[in-house]
């Protein structure tokens, strides 16, 4: 599998993850994508597992 699949998988399953399995009313609460803005603590934890998912990639 590719990093850019895996990472689209990821997105999904994210994305799955944030809407939950509520009733349709309660996808009101998650924000368009284009005025999204992740705040530092994401980005910081996006970033760690990249780097993690890196070094497994290559064997570390």
């Amino acid at each position: 599998m590719t990093d850019s699949m895996r990472l689209a998988s990821l997105l999904i399953c994210l994305s799955l993850l944030a809407v939950g399995c509520g009733p349709p009313d309660t996808t009101r609460l998650v924000p368009p994508v284009d005025t999204y803005q992740p705040t530092p603590q994401e980005l910081e934890n996006q970033a760690r597992f990249q780097r993690m998912r890196q070094q497994r990639d290559d064997g570390g």
